[in-house]
C-alpha cells in the first residue's frame, strides 16, 4: 500500500504556468517527483533510495544528485529527502551548488553544506551553509564570501544624461 502511494506520487507530472516560483509552489499541492535509474525502497525504514541520474522537480525547480534518500511518512508522504554527492538546484536563473543538500518538506527549507555556493545571474556567493527558504523564496548564505556585479546605467556611461 505505502509503496503503490510513493510510486504514484513519484510518477505524476507537474504543472507549469506563468506566476512567481514562490507563488506557485505555495499553492502548489502536487508531489515532489523524483526520477532515477535504480531504486530500493526500505519500508521497515520509511525510506526509499534512489540512484544514478537522480532528478527530483517541483514546480521550477529542479534538483539532481547522485543519491537521494527520501523519508516517508506512514501515509507515503515525502517529509525529507537527503541528496549526495554533486548536489546542483536550478529554480529560474538561480543556481545553487553542493556535495549534500536536505529538503525538509515540512519547514519548506532546502540546507545545502558542503562547498555550497549560490549564482543570481552574473553574482555569486559562497559560504558554509546555503539555505533556501523555499515558501518564503528567500536564501541564507552563512559566512558569506561574494562576488558581485554592478551594472552602471547606459545613459551615464554614454554621457547622455548630461543637459
Amino acid at each position: 500500500m505505502v509503496l503503490g502511494k510513493i510510486l504514484i506520487a513519484l510518477l505524476l507530472l507537474q504543472n507549469q504556468d506563468a506566476r512567481p516560483i514562490k507563488d506557485r509552489i505555495k499553492e502548489d499541492k502536487s508531489p515532489i517527483v523524483i526520477k532515477a535509474k535504480h531504486l530500493k525502497i526500505e519500508n521497515q525504514n520509511r525510506k526509499a533510495t534512489f540512484t544514478e541520474d537522480v532528478l527530483a522537480t517541483k514546480s521550477d525547480m529542479k534538483m539532481t544528485c547522485d543519491v537521494l534518500v527520501a523519508f516517508y511518512s506512514e501515509s507515503g508522504s515525502i517529509d525529507k529527502f537527503e541528496c549526495n554527492g554533486n548536489v546542483k538546484l536550478e529554480m529560474s536563473n538561480r543556481q545553487a551548488f553542493s556535495k549534500k543538500a536536505v529538503y525538509d518538506n515540512l519547514k519548506s527549507m532546502i540546507t545545502m553544506t558542503g562547498e555550497p555556493y549560490y549564482t543570481d545571474g552574473d553574482n555569486k556567493f559562497w559560504g558554509e551553509v546555503v539555505e533556501y527558504d523555499v515558501e518564503r523564496d528567500e536564501i541564507n548564505v552563512k559566512n558569506i564570501k561574494a562576488v558581485v556585479k554592478i551594472k552602471e546605467d547606459r545613459d551615464k556611461k554614454e554621457g547622455k544624461g548630461k543637459k
